[in-house]
């Protein structure tokens, strides 16, 4: 009985050591030093926003920081190749990661959702635009890129990254003018790191709301000022005022918040 006893303990000790040597291989349990698992979900609500960072009405007149009086009639923009870092540096990116944002007067596209595995996560990157591996052949689906959305041109491989339009007052014939920015072409594709207040614990089930903000009028400023009565339409050139338009706008995305639901 003696040496039966003995063996059941032999065998219980030997059972415990391959059940905690699961665990650590897998993170299983509470997960401490472990990877963790299962998903979190992020809202994404992206703002078209004015210079006081209050919601940017289409057809209203607006003092750009250059002095000049503007309207809107519609933004659209692709936001591409979601990505959240973590605290060591390490990241996830999503795939086929490419969402058409828009304010038009007849639609108002604003909020998205993206799934990300659980982990600690320090801040968050974004193209603006269509990255070069998809942007050279227009055929390339993939996540809501389509030809028929009006966001690509057909006299030019590419797709349409940054698509604004609206008028001006011109100072010279002293009447309101169109004015169009349809930016585009693979050095204007801009990647926007946006860093969290403090590192952000995703947990499984766990939701967080990200609110990105997009200083519209700083498109004609902020580093370059545009001058409108020069070049009121820029398409793919003039190169020079192109590139200076796609690093204002790579510069008017701020994170307002970013917090757990």
């Amino acid at each position: 009985m003696k040496k039966i006893s003995l063996l059941l303990l032999f065998v219980s000790g030997i059972l415990a050591l391959q059940s905690c040597k699961k665990d650590d291989e897998t993170g299983g349990g509470d997960n401490n030093g472990g990877t963790p698992s299962g998903n979190a979900t992020v809202m994404f609500e992206v703002q078209s926003v004015d210079e006081n960072e209050e919601g940017l009405d289409l057809g209203k007149v607006y003092v750009t920081p250059t002095g000049d009086s503007v309207t809107f009639d519609y933004i659209r923009y692709w936001i591409s190749n979601i990505e959240f870092v973590k605290e060591d540096g390490s990241s996830w990116k999503e795939e086929k990661s490419y969402r058409l944002m828009e304010k038009t007067q007849s639609k108002n596209r604003e909020e998205f959702s993206v799934t990300v595995p659980a982990g600690k996560y320090k801040s968050l990157r974004f193209g603006i635009g269509v990255d070069q591996a998809r942007n050279s052949s227009i055929d390339s689906v993939a996540g809501e890129l389509d030809v028929t959305a009006g966001m690509s041109w057909t006299w030019n491989t590419g797709y349409i990254f940054m698509k604004n339009e609206g008028t001006f007052y011109n100072s010279d014939s002293m009447a309101y003018t169109d004015w169009k920015y349809h930016l585009g072409t693979d050095a204007n594709y801009k990647t926007v790191t946006l860093d969290f207040p403090m590192t952000q614990e995703f947990t499984d089930g766990s939701k967080f709301m990200a609110h990105v903000v997009y200083m519209a009028l700083n498109i004609f400023s902020k580093p370059n000022d545009m001058d409108l009565k020069a070049n009121p339409v820029l398409m793919v050139g003039p190169a020079d005022q192109t590139a200076k338009a796609a690093d204002n706008y790579a510069e008017a995305f701020e994170l307002h918040h970013f917090k757990k639901q």
